[in-house]
């Protein structure tokens, strides 16, 4: 019965933290020039609650928020300008070419959309996890995007789904996004990132523990 109280409690604490991590993620973000490094911030502080049950949710969030504000920032300010080029080119494509040739210029715009989206998606936890500079970690990031179809595929679609499901369901799912819908997603993505990570850095490891799912 102690047991069972204790793992009680222990899920109740994970939530409790998770949903407080969502909502300063989403308070952080509101001036949406801080949403790079609130969401370094928020990768973070997410990795210590699923790792260390001593963790201090404000601590942590606040103590990443400013050690990773001007790579976050700055990373977070480019993917923002080229998804604004690269809509508007969508968009003349589209209606301003609208029955000529050049209205198929749409779909190269499109594709490199959906990579800087991806990139984007490996990004943030790639500042939270190494110490490189911008340049270096939007160059691995774009390459472990294109890289590694399978986990990039199963990441954008996550994210995507919960756009759409924020774009139906609006303004409801703000609610839901405000409580724990950040955190929620995050949490699942570092399990796909934690594979990645291994893949990365212990190979050997990783392809050992690969046969052994297999076997099973």
């Amino acid at each position: 019965m102690n047991r069972f109280f204790t793992k009680a409690f222990t899920i109740m604490n994970l939530a409790a933290n998770l949903i407080l991590l969502n909502l300063l993620w989403f308070l952080c973000s509101l001036p949406i020039v801080t949403m790079g490094a609130s969401t370094c911030a928020l990768y973070s502080a997410v990795i210590r609650c699923w790792n260390d049950t001593d963790n201090t949710v404000l601590g942590d969030f606040f103590g990443a928020f400013k050690e990773n504000f001007k790579r976050g920032t700055g990373a977070w300010l480019i993917f923002l300008l080229l998804s604004l080029v690269l809509y508007g080119d969508i968009d003349i494509s589209i209606n301003g070419f609208r029955g000529t040739p050049f209205s198929a210029l749409w779909i190269p715009a499109a594709l490199a959309l959906v990579v800087l989206v991806c990139t984007a998606i490996y990004a943030f936890p790639m500042l939270v996890r190494y110490d490189d500079n911008l340049k270096t970690t939007l160059r691995n990031s774009i390459s472990l995007a294109i890289g590694r179809p399978f986990y990039t595929l199963t990441l954008l679609i996550l994210t995507v789904l919960c756009v759409l499901a924020t774009y139906i369901s609006f303004p409801a799912c703000i609610i839901v996004w405000a409580l724990f819908g950040g955190s929620a997603l995050t949490s699942v993505n570092y399990r796909i990132f934690r594979v990645v990570f291994q893949e990365l850095e212990h190979p050997e490891e990783a392809a050992q523990a690969k046969k052994e799912r297999k076997k099973k």
